[in-house]
């Protein structure tokens, strides 16, 4: 009989394999510049402030700090995570300074941060939806249909603070129901610390808060009520909050100079919410049901699973839901630049963990597979092309002229409400030229390829065009990058490999 942690660590390595080949090794997003300048701060000079000149200084989000130096906007955490990975790179780098390559190997192996974290978010969901009953075998395939199948591929492949965000949020529901499960206090405090410490990825996690707890008193006090028992283990649940709390607060100070600023500004939460949520689930550019098809499984989930599981099911399903809910207000729900809806990254394995509880049923396997097959093929449309290059292709051809709206570019609109320009279509449409231009660039010698700059403002917009694949293994050719770390492709490919091997026996009926 094949164990669960046996599996567990096969599920990583495959998934961590994967996600590591596609990997982009550089950064989609101006906030993700700023977390990665933070994490060189920590590590070279002992501090959060950060060093800002006419080399990056488009790029970042920046703020003033606690001693009066800039420092960046948003969580701290994503930053931290990445500081091991940071150091590997600076080692792996040794010899090949000079150039425009000073922090190459850094930033290549920043970039795994995230196919980590979410490999290990995968691990989560599987274990979760086996404590829950599942089969094995199905919940393996469901903990797939999730890491290949959803935009959380494509994400992976960022520095974004969503995937540590989310991982977190999954452990404390994992330790939650483990908790209650095993009647330990233990797990009840492991479950309030792994919220605590999204936070330091991303504020908005505390909206989970009140649902755990709530989750947590009602499950602790059956199948009698026992209040004492629920007490304990609320007390167990905040004394691992309170650890990662005051240590987010710590750093809120050491940051900002205060322990309750989290460094954004005040974040408006004015846009028609009907609007918002129509983006997020119905618009052709945006919806998550497209990004993500097995999401439509999980939401009709509470009308169709066993009555002994409906409280935790609806849990998982309310808590999608008022995050959805919460982004919808926000002028700028979709999150672009980025692939699907970006924010709702944090709702995906919510609505996926339920879905196990109903495979048990032919027809809903069967859904399952029709959702991995077109989930599957929108996941890969998004991870081969940089999805900021079409971002370029939109801008150029969709509008004759640029206009900055309330809620972003009005070309974005075109992409977010018409079919024709939804970034899943224009990256199907991009794909003969994505492989005609990477073919004509894998030797790094084409006549009219600009030569990889060498400041961090230039480097940011060098991959928007043309469209080509978007691999740090590709991206090694036309920038003339170091090729030695083409030594770790056989690596990962062994991680997968073994990953698969340790599979095999939990995949059998």
């Amino acid at each position: 009989m094949t164990s669960d942690r046996r599996t567990a660590i096969g599920i990583f390595l495959l998934v961590f394999a994967v996600y590591a080949l596609l990997a982009g090794g550089h950064t989609y997003s101006s906030d993700e510049e700023g977390l990665y300048i933070t994490t060189q701060a920590l590590v070279e000079r002992r501090t959060p402030a950060i060093v800002v000149d006419d080399t990056n200084n488009g790029v970042l989000p920046i703020t003033t700090g606690r001693t009066g130096a800039p420092v960046t906007v948003g969580g701290f955490g994503q930053s931290v995570a990445a500081v091991p990975l940071y150091v590997l790179g600076s080692i792996a780098g040794t010899g090949i300074r000079g150039g425009n390559y000073g922090n190459y190997p850094e930033r290549l192996f920043v970039g795994w941060t995230n196919p980590i974290v979410t490999a290990l978010g995968v691990v989560l969901v599987f274990l979760t939806t086996r404590l829950l009953g599942t089969e094995r075998r199905w919940a393996v395939r469901l903990s797939l249909v999730y890491a290949f199948a959803t935009y959380a591929m494509p994400h992976a492949k960022t520095f974004f603070s969503e995937p540590l965000s989310t991982t977190l949020a999954v452990s404390s529901l994992y330790f939650l129901v483990r908790s209650h499960q095993r009647s330990s206090f233990l797990d009840a405090a492991l479950a309030g610390a792994s919220i605590g410490f999204a936070l330091h990825a991303r504020a908005s996690v505390g909206l989970f808060l009140p649902f755990l707890g709530v989750y947590l008193l009602w499950s602790w006090s059956r199948p009698r009520v026992l209040v004492p028992r629920a007490l304990l283990a609320a007390v167990a649940f905040g004394g691992g909050f309170a650890v990662p709390l005051a240590l987010l607060l710590v750093t809120n100070w050491w940051r900002f100079g205060k322990p309750l600023n989290f460094g954004y500004a005040s974040i408006p939460l004015s846009y028609p919410v009907q609007e918002g949520l129509y983006g997020l689930f119905l618009s052709p550019g945006k919806s998550v049901l497209l990004y993500a098809p097995v999401v439509a499984l999980g939401l009709a989930s509470p009308f169709f699973v066993e009555a002994k599981h409906r409280a935790i099911v609806v849990l998982c399903v309310t808590m999608g839901l008022a995050n959805a809910v919460f982004f919808a207000r926000f002028p700028y729900w979709h999150g672009d630049h980025s692939f699907g809806p970006r924010y709702l990254i944090m709702s995906i394995p919510f609505w996926v963990v339920p879905v196990g509880l109903l495979l048990h049923r032919a027809a809903w396997r069967r859904a399952l597979g029709v959702a991995a097959m077109v989930g599957v093929v929108v996941a890969l449309l998004g991870s081969a092309l940089y999805f900021n290059q079409y971002f370029h292709i939109a801008e150029r051809t969709s509008v004759a002229k640029l206009e900055i709206l309330d809620d972003g570019p009005n070309y974005w609109r075109k992409m977010h409400y018409e079919p024709y320009w939804s970034p899943i279509a224009g990256h199907a449409r991009a794909l003969p030229a994505v492989v005609g231009n990477s073919i004509d660039r894998l030797d790094g010698d084409d006549a009219d390829l600009q030569e990889y700059p060498g400041t961090t403002n230039e480097q940011y917009g060098w991959y928007f065009a043309p469209p080509q694949l978007d691999s740090w293994v590709y991206w090694l050719f036309p920038t003339h990058g170091p090729k030695r770390f083409l030594l770790l492709v056989p690596v990962f490919l062994g991680l997968g490999l073994v990953g698969l091997r340790l599979l095999r026996p939990a995949l059998r009926p």
